[in-house]
């Protein structure tokens, strides 16, 4: 058995996995430790990655290393995203991101939009086989990314959308302490819709019906405020089941209200309660345009594919330790 690490440095949180890869090919959940450090904060304005918000991801990456079991051996693969993506100082980002992970580490695999869609598709299927045509929507602080595709095939559909809450939350004025305005509210629906409308009639016309799975920080938050749950419950989470209609309900309580209002909601984080109500936005009005009824939610998304993939020998380790 060996260990397997997989990094993600996304546009609203810094997030490592670690498993275990059994001998039957399984791969066992160990730890899962994030921090939210909003990599994508003023990038769309400004086209740069902050200093504060890059000192801070490198220090949640220190205390990731340190929670590596000692004198077990392993191998992590470290991406980066969105945020990443479109800021002009990503490289140099990247390179210090090197430096931390260790002397003989490669740069972070900075990851195109597709191969984020289709890498998600491959940690949410994992040990799925559905009867449907899967769906997999991942809504990010930079991106929002769909794959869709059958468990046995693979992936064969894969888009990255401009359309991540913290993006859409700055643009429309959704992260303020005091509240979304209505107005702001509107503005960003009819952005959503226009962004989504085209994918989602091709999804519908290619695939029919399909099972909607969620992943990412949004789809995990969503399910910890569905359930009220004070703590991350990871047993309770995975493959839980919220109705569309809920999901556009949620939004529309939570965008109008104050942050001290948002964080009084049980089960939703205070680092979390900016950016969820502009996630959920975005989520059900995907679903509203699939005409799906539901979406389950998958902790098996971005991290665990990497895993997999990292295991199938698709991708090259980052480090070693």
């Amino acid at each position: 058995m060996s260990l397997l690490a997989a990094l993600d440095l996304g546009s609203n949180s810094v997030k490592l996995l670690l498993l275990e890869a059994r001998p039957d090919g399984t791969l066992a959940f160990l730890a899962e430790p994030s921090r939210v450090t909003r990599l994508a904060g003023g990038v769309a304005a400004t086209g740069r990655l902050e200093e504060a918000a890059m000192a801070e991801t490198l220090e949640a990456i220190a205390g990731f290393l340190r929670l590596l079991p000692a004198g077990r051996g392993g191998r992590g693969v470290a991406v980066a995203t969105s945020a990443v993506r479109d800021a002009v100082n990503g490289g140099e980002f990247l390179e210090r991101v090197r430096r931390r992970l260790g002397p003989a580490a490669a740069p972070p695999r900075l990851l195109t939009g597709e191969e984020e869609a289709q890498t998600v598709f491959a940690g949410a299927t994992d040990g799925l086989r559905p009867e449907l045509p899967i769906l997999c929507i991942d809504i990010g602080g930079g991106s929002t990314e769909l794959a869709a595709g059958g468990a046995r095939e693979g992936c064969a559909f894969s888009r990255s959308l401009p359309l991540g809450c913290v993006r859409q939350g700055e643009r429309f004025g959704l992260l303020g302490p005091g509240g979304a305005a209505p107005a702001a509210v509107r503005a960003a629906e009819a952005a959503i819709e226009e962004l989504l409308r085209p994918v989602a009639g091709e999804l519908r016309g290619r695939f029919g019906r399909c099972q909607v799975l969620a992943t990412g920080g949004t789809a995990a938050v969503l399910g910890r405020v569905v359930l009220g749950l004070s703590d991350y419950d990871r047993a309770r989470l995975h493959g839980l089941r919220v109705g569309a209609e809920r999901i556009r309900e949620l939004a529309a309580t939570l965008l109008p209200l104050d942050h001290a209002a948002r964080c009084a909601v049980p089960g939703l984080p205070a680092d979390r309660a900016a950016v969820l109500p502009a996630g959920l936005l975005a989520l059900g009005a995907a679903l509203a345009l699939l005409a799906a009824e539901s979406a389950m939610v998958s902790l098996q998304g971005l991290r665990h594919g990497l895993a997999v993939r990292l295991r199938r020998g698709e991708l090259a380790p980052t480090w070693e330790w």
